[in-house]
């Protein structure tokens, strides 16, 4: 049921919810971004990257950076637009069939990584200079 939904979807939904109610706001414009990569093995992978070959060169080791401005982030780490809530959720999955597996004793088919899923929101007014 919808009061049983985890804090995801909850979350997900919240955000596009937010960016139609400000969209009808005086001239408010949105942009939704989507990305996600595995750190395995100390090794940081894009797992959104456009591309059949899960691990081609292009998509692995990316380099951890920080800026000022921007914080921490993976430098060359693709980002997806999203318009739709069903769209992010795509994407999760999409992401989770990437993420690096292997068996244990006590599951056959066992996370071996860790995924960080970043969901980028940016507003803009139609008064702004571009």
């Amino acid at each position: 049921s919808m009061a049983e939904r985890g804090i995801i979807p909850r979350a997900v939904e919240e955000i596009f919810d937010y960016v139609e109610k400000r969209s009808l706001d005086q001239g408010a414009r949105f942009l939704v971004r989507a990305s996600c990569f595995q750190i395995y093995q100390e090794i940081v992978s894009d797992l959104l990257q456009n591309t059949e070959n899960i691990l081609c060169e292009r998509r692995d080791r990316l380099q951890i950076r920080e800026d000022p401005v921007r914080g921490v982030y993976a430098d060359g780490l693709s980002e997806t637009v999203v318009t739709r809530p069903d769209e992010v959720y795509e994407l999760m999955t999409i992401a989770a069939s990437r993420r690096a597996t292997s068996a244990t004793k006590l599951n056959d088919v066992s996370s071996r990584s860790h995924a960080v899923f970043a969901i980028v929101l940016e507003q803009s007014f139609e008064n702004e200079d571009k």
